[in-house]
C-alpha cells in the first residue's frame, strides 16, 4: 500500500491497530447471538442451583453445531 512512504512508523502502527480493532468488533457483532448462547449455556451448566439451569438446556445452548 506504500504506507512507509507517506506515514511515520507510529502512524502505521496506529493504522494497523485500528484495522485490527475494527475486525474484532465486526466479528463480535456478527457472532453476538452465538457468543451469548454459549456463555449462557456455560453458566447454566456450571451453576448447580441457578434458576437459569431449570429453564434452559445447558448442553443444547453450549453446542457449537447450531
Amino acid at each position: 500500500m506504500g504506507l512507509e512512504r507517506t506515514m511515520t512508523p507510529e502512524q502505521i502502527t496506529a493504522f494497523v491497530a485500528v484495522i485490527q480493532l475494527g475486525t474484532l468488533v465486526a466479528v463480535i457483532v456478527y457472532f453476538i447471538r452465538d457468543i451469548m448462547s454459549i456463555t449462557a449455556g456455560l453458566s447454566a451448566g456450571n451453576c448447580s442451583g441457578c434458576a437459569a439451569s431449570a429453564t434452559a438446556s445447558p448442553r443444547k445452548a453450549a453446542r457449537l453445531d447450531g
